[in-house]
């Protein structure tokens, strides 16, 4: 008897249409195609949140795809140093990503959806910013001596 009453009840209940209203950030976004628009300014936040040297870093390494060993004679470092570093970097943009995003109202499940975005869907540019700060940080040649550039692995 309580069983029939339980059953009848989750059938009722699960016909009930949710209101749009109720849902946190508003409607869902229907079309899987378009990104919501707090991912594209989550990463630009947490991409300026990052030092400048970093943000170089990460540029030489997905953008220009320059080799590890190239990073390491810029930097002066071993390119294990650079591997580990570039690691270190992107877990801290992806955890200032899911801040942002927490942020600007998503839930838990809206930002785990959010990360599964196709990076190709997006239309985030980080080349004209970078333009100017590559230009502040100082490239050795070759025929110069290798040192750390100050401040980028210390802590």
């Amino acid at each position: 008897m309580v069983q029939q009453y339980v059953n009848r009840y989750r059938r009722e209940r699960r016909s009930e249409p949710l209101d749009d209203n109720i849902l946190p950030g508003g409607p869902p976004n229907t079309d899987p195609s378009v990104p919501d628009p707090r991912l594209q300014q989550a990463i630009y936040a947490a991409w300026q949140a990052l030092p400048t040297e970093e943000r170089v870093i990460l540029s030489w390494s997905y953008l220009d795809r320059r080799p590890l060993a190239e990073l390491a004679r810029l930097l002066g470092v071993h390119e294990s140093t650079v591997s580990r570093r570039i690691g270190k970097i992107t877990e801290s943009v992806r955890k200032g990503i899911i801040q942002e995003l927490r942020a600007r109202g998503m839930s838990q499940r809206e930002v785990k959806e959010a990360l599964q975005t196709d990076v190709r869907d997006l239309e985030v540019d980080f080349r004209a910013p970078l333009m100017q700060e590559d230009q502040r940080i100082p490239i050795r040649t070759k025929r110069q001596t290798a040192k750390p550039m100050p401040g980028i692995f210390r802590k």
